[in-house]
């Protein structure tokens, strides 16, 4: 967010707690009118699925709502073992979708991580694409459009050529500037990598290295200077934690800040492994696993069909591993939401909430109000044009999963939690063999007066398809 958008947002805050003043004038108009005001979400209209029938099964959805109120969902696409990104408009709040289509047909058949981004008059939208069938070759393909999504550039390569890279994020301003950052694997090491562009996809040029070790990426986010910050969970296996950790460029230089002590992520500590030295092994070498025959693999060739994932988390039905979000929030902080251990548990989790400015974070809040004992998985944010804060996640406390959320209007100090999906779906997967998975993330997008939520579930079979449903106050 522009700091321009920033005093916007204040100014309209300040004559909201203004209010009706009377001067003792009579037959003077003395409203004042409170301007836009966040979206106080209470509840879920009727899901809808965006593309009935239309596949084997999809997963790892992602959404985008423009001021306009048109609506771009994209999706991983399964068809046999070919995997292709597809994408869908609507021009009517998600009751009826445009016909579906393939952003590169000609790609290789191994697509997934779509991930949408607006700003300035500028649509980008990214993907990864897996170059070869070994998986040990990818690259982040971008592409922008000018007309809301009606057309699109050429695809744009970002990563070089012979990379293996994974977890493209992106975030953009009210000026069209947009910064993404990535995982990139080179032998047994692992790479943050971080670009950026004024001007669509084709800007991409400068790509510069955040940090190397062991983590996974998360969503990057340009803070109210125009600052950018990238995000990550790194992995500290000699203390078996993971540490949400945020890096800001200062000079050219990029410094951490550390947002949370101990992570994230009940489903990666309930992960039941084939052996538990495997599991160990794996999560040391840096997000690699192993198949039968002891040979190390990438995590994004893991899930290739006929490959056994080791690190599968059977106990929750979800892979271990994810990314936090982040968000810029209207007081010009960063907000950030991910998932984090019960109290002494390893085998449940709760949505937790932060914020961090000025390097300063506060304690985690806890979003979700189940009693103890249930799992959530895998947190989305979005922030609507008037500061509401709106989070949605994976929560297994009714026996099977549905996806829930909460909404925030006071900058994060209460929360409204309810249950965003009309129905459940079960646990479980084992491969792309079953098709019941539904991605390492869902979905959420606001404007200044809609929110809408998309994300993948089993609830009509044993194949995922996607359902996109609209907030209501």
């Amino acid at each position: 967010m522009s700091s321009a958008r920033l005093l916007i947002l204040t100014s309209a805050l300040l004559a909201s707690l203004v209010g009706c003043k009377h001067d003792g004038n009579k037959g003077e108009d003395d409203s004042v009118d409170p301007g836009p005001m966040p979206l106080a979400i209470t509840g879920w209209g009727t899901d809808v699925q965006i593309a009935p029938d239309a596949s084997d099964s999809q997963a790892e959805p992602t959404v985008k709502v423009l001021d306009d109120g048109t609506l771009l969902a994209s999706w991983m696409d399964l068809n046999g073992y070919n995997l292709y990104v597809k994408w869908s408009r609507s021009t009517d709040g998600g009751r009826t979708w445009s016909e579906i289509k393939s952003f590169d047909k000609s790609a290789y058949p191994y697509q997934n991580d779509p991930v949408f981004g607006a700003g300035g008059g500028y649509v980008y939208f990214t993907y990864l694409l897996v170059e070869n069938a070994s998986a040990s070759k990818s690259a982040v393909i971008c592409l922008d459009s000018t007309d809301g999504g009606a057309t699109w550039s050429d695809p744009v390569r970002i990563t070089k050529s012979g990379d293996f890279v994974d977890r493209q994020w992106m975030d953009v301003d009210d000026s069209g500037r947009a910064i993404m950052s990535w995982d990139r694997f080179q032998g047994n090491l692992m790479y943050q990598d971080y670009s950026e562009s004024t001007g669509g996809c084709a800007g991409f040029t400068d790509i510069t290295t955040v940090t190397s070790g062991s983590f996974l990426n998360g969503v990057p986010v340009i803070d109210a200077n125009g600052d950018p910050w990238v995000s990550r969970d790194d992995y500290d296996y000699r203390n078996n934690q993971m540490v949400v950790t945020l890096s800001h460029l200062v000079g050219g230089d990029w410094q951490d800040v550390k947002v949370t002590s101990q992570l994230v992520g009940a489903e990666a500590a309930s992960a039941i492994a084939e052996d538990p030295q495997e599991e160990a092994e794996a999560r040391q070498m840096g997000m690699h696993a192993y198949d039968k025959d002891k040979v190390r693999m990438p995590e994004w060739a893991r899930h290739r069909p006929g490959e056994r994932n080791p690190i599968e988390a059977g106990a929750s039905g979800f892979d271990g591993f994810y990314s936090p979000d982040t968000e810029l929030l209207a007081d010009g902080s960063i907000g950030i939401v991910t998932a984090m251990y019960e109290s002494g548990s390893t085998t449940t989790g709760d949505t937790v909430f932060y914020t961090v400015k000025d390097g300063v974070t506060t304690s985690g809040q806890i979003l979700n109000q189940d009693d103890e004992g249930a799992q959530q998985m895998e947190p989305w944010m979005a922030v609507d044009g008037s500061g509401g804060i709106h989070t949605t996640w994976f929560d297994d406390r009714e026996g099977d999963w549905r996806l829930y959320g909460a909404t925030s209007i006071d900058g994060g100090a209460t929360w409204n939690e309810y249950p965003v999906a009309d129905a459940t779906f079960k646990k479980g997967f084992n491969d792309y063999d079953t098709y019941k998975w539904v991605g390492h993330f869902q979905g959420l997008s606001a404007n200044d007066t809609d929110l809408y939520a998309v994300w993948c579930d089993t609830r009509n079979s044993d194949d995922s398809f996607c359902y996109v449903d609209h907030g209501v106050e």
